[in-house]
Parts: C-alpha cells; sequence; structure tokens
C-alpha cells in the first residue's frame, strides 16, 4: 500500500471487498449481470486513484479523482439495485455502503481542495452554458434540426433522410 494515503489505502480495501461480493454473489446467488457491473465501477475507483498519485499535473490528478467519484456513484448504484432486489442482505449491504459512502466523503474534499488550489475560475471566452438553448418538439420528441445552408452542398437533402 501507498504510505500515508488513506484514500489509497481505503480504494485498496474496498476493491478487495468488491472481489469477495462479487463472487460470493457469482458462486452463492447466482447473480452474474448485476454484480459485474458492481465489480468494474466498485474496482475501478482505486484504480483511477492510484492513477491520480501519478497524475502529470494537477488537471490530470483532478480529472482521474473525478472520475472515480463518478465510479463511485455508479457502485453505489449497483449496491442499491441488488439490495432493494434481495440479492444483498441489509448487514452486507450497510457494511459496503459506508465503506463506500467514507470513500465519495473523501473523494469530494479532495477534488473541492484541489480545485481551490489550482484556482480554477471560468474562462470569460466559454458560455457557462455550453448546451444552446433548443426546447424539444412535443410532436416528435426530439429536438428541431437546425438550419441547413443546402446550396452548399446539393445532396444535403439525400443524407437526411
Amino acid at each position: 500500500m501507498i504510505r500515508d494515503n488513506i484514500l489509497a489505502d481505503k480504494s485498496i480495501d474496498f476493491a478487495i471487498r468488491m472481489v469477495k461480493c462479487y463472487r460470493f454473489l457469482m458462486d452463492e446467488k447466482q447473480e452474474f449481470i448485476m454484480s459485474k457491473q458492481m465489480f468494474r465501477s466498485g474496482t475501478s475507483i482505486g484504480a483511477n486513484i492510484h492513477e491520480a498519485i501519478q497524475a502529470q499535473s494537477k488537471s490530470d490528478f483532478l480529472s482521474k479523482l473525478s472520475i472515480s467519484l463518478k465510479e463511485a456513484s455508479e457502485t453505489s448504484y449497483w449496491l442499491v439495485v441488488l439490495h432493494r432486489a434481495g440479492t444483498l442482505d441489509e448487514k452486507f449491504f450497510v457494511s459496503l455502503k459506508q465503506d463506500l459512502d467514507e470513500i465519495i466523503r473523501i473523494l469530494i474534499s479532495t477534488i473541492k481542495t484541489t480545485k481551490q488550489n489550482i484556482n480554477i475560475s471560468p474562462n470569460p471566452n466559454i458560455s457557462p452554458n455550453p448546451t444552446p438553448n433548443i426546447s424539444p418538439n412535443p410532436n416528435i420528441g426530439i429536438s428541431p434540426t437546425p438550419n441547413i445552408d443546402k446550396s452548399s452542398n446539393p445532396n444535403i437533402d439525400k443524407s437526411l433522410k
């Protein structure tokens, strides 16, 4: 284990618990699909934390920890689904969820502190809302087609059909 890195240590311990949980769900509960998703996301948390430790820059560090946080969120989802479906018993679920929630709290705190330390501020040339404000057409359930200059490409009508 990496010395004096609580987050790295906890992520390794959690990954080991995910391996054991995955084996249990496969062998004892015959659950193959959701358990594999939980296994993948649950072990990915630590892998990305360890990548962050070797990051090439503070931005790279922040990116890897943000990915870890997303993977932790996905793992939380799968744990809840498996518990509500009756596949994980209450005691096992609560124990895993507590460990995961602690990792999530540490990740959030570390990400927040890192952002403050590198003074991430919005770029004045970039709109705070990068998505255009297009309301969907309620008649067909999709966003309207943008206006396209058909004179520059006579085959445009064929490609849109």
